[in-house]
C-alpha cells in the first residue's frame, strides 16, 4: 500500500481470507502502515489500492513482517541487506510497486466503505 499523503510505500505481512472471486477479507490493524494509509484514505471518502504478493524471495517476505520506523520503506531496508537494489515492478492496474521476482500479484483496492 502507499501513505496517499507522504507517498512511502509499505510492504507489510497480512492474513487474507478469499470469500469470493471479487472480495478477499483481512484484519487491518489501525497501527500498521496499511491501517495508516486506510484511515487517511477514508477521511477523504477514497479506496485504499493495495497489490498482495505471492512468492517472492525470502528477505523481501522477511522485511515485510519486520516492524520499521514509518518514514521509511522496506524496499529500502531489503536492498540493504542484500547490498543491491530490490528489483521492482510498477503494477497493472494502480501505481504500486512490487518486488519484480514476484510470482503472483493480486491487485485490488480496499473499499471506503465495505460491500453490504
Amino acid at each position: 500500500s502507499e501513505d496517499p499523503e507522504t507517498g512511502i510505500t509499505n510492504w507489510g505481512m497480512y492474513r487474507v481470507m478469499v470469500c469470493s472471486k471479487d472480495l478477499m477479507s483481512g484484519l487491518i490493524l489501525p497501527t500498521s502502515g496499511l491501517g495508516r494509509a486506510v484511515a487517511k484514505n477514508e477521511k477523504e471518502n477514497k479506496s485504499t489500492p493495495f497489490a498482495l504478493v505471492i512468492g517472492s524471495d525470502p528477505l523481501t517476505a522477511y522485511i515485510s513482517a519486520t516492524p520499521i520506523a514509518t518514514d521509511e520503506e522496506e524496499v529500502k531496508h531489503a536492498g540493504g541487506l542484500r547490498e543491491e537494489s530490490v528489483p521492482i515492478t510498477k503494477c497493472t492496474t494502480n501505481d504500486l510497486f512490487v518486488p519484480a521476482n514476484s510470482e503472483i500479484v493480486i491487485e485490488g483496492e480496499i473499499l471506503e466503505e465495505p460491500l453490504k
